[in-house]
């Protein structure tokens, strides 16, 4: 599969395999998250760590807090965590800070001024799924 679009990355499978196979990887695109003019700037390195810290996530076994429905903007799916926040609609989602402040959230926030708003927080049940995966080769 193939990074195409506005896709920043993407994980093999949740949980990654800890063996060798083909969907045994986190992909991360440079060119997605440079931006339009193709240079990085502190906005947008702050963007591709989080983009790479995202995808381990989904890799050691962590799902979005929730996911949307493209055609309606409701939420189609949630995480099974209790202590991630739930919503129904995007615009209820985006208006809790804790959750678009989550590592997991599903996409990229910026606020009224177009900055991006850091999504580098994890809640203690996500921490523990992480800290529970173990591959050792």
């Amino acid at each position: 599969m193939g990074l195409e679009g506005d896709v920043l990355g993407i994980a093999g499978s949740i949980p990654g395999s800890p063996n060798s196979t083909s969907r045994s990887a986190v992909l991360v695109s440079l060119l997605t998250s440079a931006g339009a003019d193709g240079v990085f700037d502190e906005a947008d390195l702050r963007l591709l760590g989080e983009t790479f810290a995202h995808e381990c996530g989904h890799y050691l076994g962590l799902f979005h807090p929730v996911d949307f429905n493209s055609v309606t903007g409701t939420a189609a799916a949630s995480d099974p965590l209790s202590d991630t926040p739930d919503c129904s609609t995007q615009s209820q989602c985006l208006a809790n800070s804790s959750l678009i402040r989550n590592l997991m959230y599903s996409t990229p926030v910026v606020n009224i001024s177009g900055e991006g708003i850091p999504q580098n927080q994890l809640t203690e049940q996500q921490r523990a799924v992480m800290n529970r995966y173990i591959a050792v080769d």
